[in-house]
């Protein structure tokens, strides 16, 4: 590789999926998991920066993902173009445990407390 060509984050992006696809989200912190969900749809752009300001901004992962997608687009490095990373994970995520809920509520695994069935 051509010296004058090579920066000091080239690579990054694939050591995080990598490591994302090896291990999961284990080791990764709230910044990496948005900078992950950043660079779905950010092409040849560094994500770190946009990701560690985001949670800043809102605090936590939960903060980022709660957020309003206006306010989101208020960080820097961000727009509505890679919102759609932090945006669909929540919307999944969402689905996904409201689903879950659901069938362990059917099978009992969850029962309800008697106080919540009266209502």
């Amino acid at each position: 590789m051509d010296k004058k060509n090579f920066h000091k984050g080239q690579g990054h992006r694939r050591r995080l999926r990598e490591r994302f696809l090896t291990s999961g989200l284990s080791g990764f912190h709230d910044y990496e998991v948005i900078e992950l969900l950043l660079t779905l749809t950010t092409p040849r752009k560094d994500c770190k920066d946009a990701a560690k300001a985001a949670i800043e901004r809102f605090k936590t992962l939960q903060g980022v993902f709660e957020a309003d997608s206006a306010e989101l687009c208020q960080v820097k490095g961000i727009g509505p173009a890679n919102l759609l990373g932090v945006k669909l994970i929540k919307a999944v995520a969402d689905r996904y445990l409201k689903k879950k809920l659901i069938a362990m509520l059917k099978t009992g695994l969850l029962p309800l407390k008697p106080c919540l069935r009266e209502h």
